[in-house]
């Protein structure tokens, strides 16, 4: 194709970092979602334990009914921001959008030999910029999936502490 061999190294070179860059971005939204399961995990715990609690003592103090429940709902809030994480919605820019040949709706809208012809076409800068836009969005959908589960952690916390004044109330008094 006439291009010296330094064009040739920065063509792999660069196709080399995308498919790094790709492979970062996506981990980083799975590990997101883990994080959130772990949070959810621990909601689900704290309900049951919480449900298993209160088949104890009764509760009649005002103040550990309040910080009780108090407790549960932001521990409830926290799971259905976790929730959120698992499940973002992802606001697209609006625009035209171009038919991705990287994002699996796109591709199960088509068949597999529309698909393999799609491919079969695509040029190197082409394949190029199919990667960065794919990139683009996973980092958009890893940066609201992050969002929601520093929201989550951060409510899981005040929760667990109203919690636990909350028992130390009702099994102290």
């Amino acid at each position: 194709m006439g291009l010296t061999s330094e064009q040739e190294f920065t063509r792999r070179e660069r196709l080399h970092f995308l498919h790094r860059c790709h492979t970062h971005v996506d981990e980083q939204v799975r590990y997101s979602n883990l994080k959130a399961s772990y949070i959810l995990t621990t909601v689900g715990a704290v309900f049951v334990g919480c449900g298993a609690a209160l088949l104890g003592p009764k509760i009649e103090n005002p103040l550990d009914i309040a910080l009780l429940i108090s407790g549960l709902v932001l521990c409830g809030a926290s799971g259905a921001a976790s929730c959120v994480a698992i499940f973002p919605i992802i606001r697209h820019q609006s625009g035209p959008t171009t038919r991705s040949l990287m994002f699996f709706g796109s591709i199960s809208a088509m068949s597999v030999h529309e698909y393999i012809e799609a491919v079969s076409e695509l040029t190197e800068g082409q394949i190029e910029e199919e990667l960065a836009r794919q990139i683009h969005t996973l980092s958009l959908l890893a940066k609201e999936k992050y969002h929601w589960v520093r929201i989550s952690t951060a409510i899981l916390g005040p929760s667990m502490l109203l919690l636990f004044a909350a028992f130390i109330g009702i099994f102290t008094r």
